[in-house]
């Protein structure tokens, strides 16, 4: 889980910043990640 805690706080560091292309395409990439991530982690319950 601090894998996903990571990603919070990076997420949360890209909105602090102006949001160019490049930003936003990095924050997406990292929700994409979490929510593959839990699907994983949902299905090892």
């Amino acid at each position: 889980m601090k894998f996903a805690n990571q990603l919070d706080t990076d997420a949360e560091r890209l909105g602090g910043y102006k949001r160019s292309g490049i930003e936003r395409k990095t924050q997406k990439l990292a929700l994409d990640a979490r929510s593959r991530l839990n699907e994983a982690s949902a299905g090892l319950f």
